[in-house]
């Protein structure tokens, strides 16, 4: 019989896997993105700005992790899914000559995963 993962001892992490900094697209300088989520009692923040390593330290309270979000041609030739790679230690390469973007990572060592759909900018405040 199987126990619910969330019913099982252990110790949680709040962990925000997947945000921007003014890098690429988001509201806040990379400092100020971390000092946000150590203010709001984040364990762990990965920076996945558009096809950007960013990289900035870990603080007394939160772990900073390195990454990127990159774009991976569908098969139907028109759209792009969107890949988080993470804890990269080198940049992302650009996209090939055949359009595969999500190749970029290949080599930088981490962790990949695909994000969400996009439907709507999420704002911090």
């Amino acid at each position: 019989m199987r126990t619910h993962v969330f019913l099982q001892k252990g110790t949680w992490l709040k962990c925000a896997l997947h945000a921007h900094t003014t890098n690429s697209d988001g509201e806040l300088a990379p400092p100020d993105l971390v000092r946000h989520y150590e203010e709001a009692g984040f364990d762990a923040l990965v920076i996945t700005d558009h096809w950007i390593r960013t990289v900035e330290p870990s603080t007394q309270g939160l772990l900073v992790i390195p990454g990127t979000e990159l774009d991976a041609l569908r098969r139907d030739g028109k759209t792009y899914a969107h890949v988080l790679a993470l804890g990269i230690e080198s940049d992302p390469e650009p996209p090939d000559a055949t359009g595969s973007r999500a190749a970029g990572h290949a080599g930088g060592g981490g962790a990949s995963g695909v994000g969400p759909p996009r439907r709507r900018k999420c704002r911090i405040r």
